[in-house]
């Protein structure tokens, strides 16, 4: 079942390092993509397809970190953001936004953001950026 229990790697990735993250975006092959990326590097990965869903996650399972899609076109990833930012204040989010860039996120109350990729961005920045976010070494 892909995306809810996170608990397998990705077929032939090394066994899961024990950190948790939730991958929040309303386009299905974005999330496979990073789900199985991720899983791949031997993270726990679950999925959401949008806000709510994603909140839901957040609150049940022991998330070490969201990669969130602030342009979700059904729901507001926003609103999540600053749902997150009050319950879990030192969870890192790594935004990910094809309108923004990383100097409009303080415009928008976001400036404290963890992580940014503007897309398109390539696998290695995501590897790189999740690494840094959870400190680790990529």
């Amino acid at each position: 079942m892909s995306g809810t229990s996170g608990f397998a790697p990705a077929k032939g990735g090394p066994p899961p390092t024990g950190k948790w993250i939730l991958v929040v975006d309303d386009q299905p092959v974005m999330r496979d993509i990073l789900e199985q990326f991720l899983r791949t590097d031997g993270h726990f990965v679950s999925t959401a397809a949008g806000s709510d869903e994603g909140l839901a996650k957040a609150r049940s399972l022991p998330v070490d970190l969201v990669v969130l899609d602030l342009d979700m076109a059904a729901s507001d990833g926003f609103r999540l953001a600053a749902r997150l930012k009050d319950e879990r204040g030192s969870l890192p989010v790594l935004f990910i936004s094809a309108r923004l860039k990383p100097h409009d996120l303080g415009k928008i109350g976001l400036k404290d953001a963890g992580g940014f990729l503007g897309v398109p961005f390539s696998l290695a920045e995501v590897r790189v950026t999740v690494a840094r976010l959870l400190g680790d070494r990529p």
